[in-house]
């Protein structure tokens, strides 16, 4: 039975990821640095961290890692039934799968951190009345009533 793959979410990046990757793929991290405008491997092994924690940086360089990683594994002759990934994984996942190749899932995932890291972030509990009253109306009405049937 083949193993089923499943790709991180951004929270898993860590400094250092990719360290052995980097040298192995010079050719697919140089166009990756190309695509994003600045050096992957410096960001991940040099930091500051801090930068690597931000969402715009995050995502492709985590995306990178995990992409450059499923090469070796593949590479070294592992194979999967599927592919499946958390959140940002899921990029992963779809570039394992062959439904892109990896200057577009790299740009892809660059154009999505940018967004992400633009988006207003959501709070809760919110903090107006009047956005607490539109969150109150979206959610169902309780019933006051015990259900009594049986099966």
């Amino acid at each position: 039975m083949k193993p089923v793959w499943v790709f991180p979410g951004q929270g898993s990046q860590f400094k250092g990821m990719g360290a052995d990757l980097f040298a192995r793929y010079p050719k697919l991290v140089s166009e990756a640095d190309e695509i994003v405008g600045y050096s992957l491997r410096r960001l991940c092994l040099e930091g500051p961290e801090q930068r690597l924690g931000q969402t715009q940086y995050t995502q492709p360089a985590l995306f990178v890692v995990s992409a450059l990683s499923y090469l070796q594994r593949r590479e070294q002759g592992a194979s999967a039934a599927c592919f499946a990934g958390h959140s940002l994984g899921e990029f992963n996942a779809l570039h394992a799968a062959d439904a892109f190749d990896f200057a577009t899932g790299v740009a892809l995932v660059a154009q999505r951190g940018q967004l992400m890291a633009q988006a207003p972030r959501a709070r809760w509990p919110p903090s107006s009345d009047s956005a607490r009253t539109r969150c109150v109306r979206c959610l169902p009405a309780r019933s006051s009533r015990r259900s009594t049937s049986r099966t």
